[in-house]
């Protein structure tokens, strides 16, 4: 698993300090040096999997349940180095306003004002047409 990891992080990894441990305790090191080091280790191979699968939903599973533990630096520095790896200088485009995860960073105000935008926010949010009309503005 570590090298199929390894292979991945390495053609995405291009600024930056990020080391890694692998469940079996292998370190890999990527990008080149520069910036706040990070420091993150998977205790199970399972989490390691679960990244590969689906990062955008397994980073932040494997953080809560601890599978994914930072030990050098904040899961706010592993973010932004994540972030900042677009060669355009913008942010990846599931950063975008539409996506869950950046209301997330924003705060639920921000994740029910994306929702309001969407048709059919009634239902999604499990409020009537009236209590939503009748909501406090946010």
């Amino acid at each position: 698993m570590g090298r199929v990891l390894g292979t991945v992080l390495r053609s995405f990894m291009r600024r930056g300090t990020l080391r890694l441990t692998t469940s079996h305790g292998k370190i890999l090191e990527f990008g080149d040096g520069t910036g706040t080091p990070v420091a993150v280790r998977f205790t199970t191979r399972a989490a390691e999997l679960a990244v590969l699968l689906d990062p955008e939903l397994a980073v932040g599973e494997c953080y809560m349940n601890g599978t994914l533990v930072i030990e050098q630096g904040s899961i706010a520095d592993f973010l932004a180095l994540a972030f900042s790896q677009d060669r355009s200088g913008k942010p990846p485009r599931w950063t975008s306003q539409d996506s869950a995860a950046a209301a997330a960073f924003n705060g639920p105000s921000a994740w029910l004002a994306v929702r309001k935008s969407r048709s059919g926010s009634e239902r999604e949010c499990g409020l009537s047409s009236a209590a939503w009309a009748s909501r406090a503005p946010l």
